[in-house]
């Protein structure tokens, strides 16, 4: 009866570790939604319809972040471009979606085959910093490490 009561309380002293360790490990990073879809049309030097689809971070900043969508950062974060081709018969005029989050375009080329092109975009995306962060020469706060493949500062 004392063996059976012994390995019932290691085993629950076991999960709670498990359970403490996986609530240590959860709370080194933050994973929030960044950016809010937007178009803007602009025409470009050649006077062909374009759309700029934005996803902008305001009043965050991307570079606020380690990753987002679980890549590293970097300036297609911000939106995506398209053009209405030239010397084409254009069917459908270049549209943006912020809805679909794409940009759509239909003509008609010199042979006469209809052809289509959609460019889209992710946003918002998900990303993720730090819940504590390394001072400027790397140090973490007392009573806290760095974790080596995150950097960041954990319990």
């Amino acid at each position: 009866m004392m063996i059976r009561l012994l390995y019932l309380v290691s085993l629950m002293a076991v999960g709670c570790a498990g359970f403490f360790l996986a609530h240590i490990a959860l709370a080194q990073q933050i994973v929030q939604d960044v950016g809010t879809p937007s178009c803007e049309p602009f025409d470009d030097a050649q006077g062909n319809h374009c759309y700029n689809l934005n996803c902008k971070p305001d009043p965050d900043s991307y570079s606020n972040y380690q990753t987002c969508d679980g890549k590293d950062i970097s300036t297609t974060l911000g939106g995506v471009s398209d053009c209405e081709p030239s010397n084409v018969t254009i069917v459908n005029h270049i549209s943006c979606s912020v809805a679909d989050r794409r940009i759509s375009v239909d003509w008609i080329d010199a042979s006469g085959a209809q052809k289509n092109r959609t460019t889209g975009m992710k946003c918002p995306h998900s990303c993720e910093r730090c819940a504590h962060d390394p001072d400027a020469y790397g140090n973490c706060p007392r009573g806290y490490y760095k974790n080596r493949t995150t950097g960041c500062c954990i319990l």
